[in-house]
């Protein structure tokens, strides 16, 4: 019996977010380097950013094109199990809806969940930036994580994250934890409150947890080309 082959040897990995050719929909791709090669192991489905509802200061409710940011960045931070903490743009209507025949908060949709805003798995995509001898890691809120809207992966846009099924976000942080250097950092404490108003009831959500943070060690480099957002 033929003995099998080495199991690959993955290193230098890096990541693209780009619109295939003859295609409508955005894809990541996730590279590796196995020996003097590089190979794309994954082209995966993903989202970029659309028009969507936004709520002023003042209140009132507008659309607004969320763009997604182009050029370099790294995934940095892993966080499993995220909640989404709703940024006070996002209009009170999106957080309440049907269950059960009564109009209740999506505490799903905050999460931490499956259902929640970023499934199961979030990568943040820091911007380097050097100031004297020091690297600064900038967050524009822009995140690649997983989604149980499957349709809207394919069929619609997003806030200007990259949204994947949660199965394949669930199989990217496990393939780089288990093939990249990495820090646990454990839970992140992060207080979040907010009244929601609708349908003339008044409902408060509380959270204290934003997940669980794994640093990877050296960050990964993801590309987002600039067609891809066009």
């Amino acid at each position: 019996m033929q003995a099998l082959p080495p199991s690959p040897n993955y290193r230098d990995l890096r990541a693209t977010i780009d619109r295939a050719a003859g295609e409508e929909r955005s894809e990541l791709v996730v590279y590796a380097h196995d020996g003097a090669a590089e190979v794309a192991l994954v082209r995966w489905p993903t989202t970029v950013g659309g028009w969507k509802a936004e709520k002023l200061p003042g209140g009132a409710i507008v659309r607004k094109h969320k763009t997604s940011d182009t050029g370099p960045r790294v995934w940095r931070d892993l966080v499993v199990a995220p909640a989404w903490y709703a940024p006070p743009s996002t209009p009170d209507a999106d957080l309440v809806g049907l269950r059960d025949g009564r109009w209740t908060v999506k505490e799903d949709l905050i999460g931490p969940g499956y259902r929640s805003a970023y499934g199961l798995v979030m990568l943040v995509h820091h911007q380097p930036v050097l100031l004297g001898a020091r690297t600064f890691m900038v967050d524009h809120g822009i995140r690649t994580h997983g989604s149980v809207s499957y349709r809207s992966i394919l069929t619609g846009d997003s806030h200007g994250c990259h949204r994947l099924y949660n199965h394949h976000a669930l199989r990217l942080a496990t393939f780089l934890l288990r093939n990249h250097a990495y820090v646990v950092h454990g839970a992140i404490h992060e207080s979040y409150d907010r009244r929601v108003r609708r349908r003339g009831r008044v409902w408060y959500v509380h959270r204290d947890e934003r997940g669980f943070r794994y640093e990877l060690t050296p960050p990964v480099p993801i590309d987002v080309l600039r067609r891809a957002v066009e």
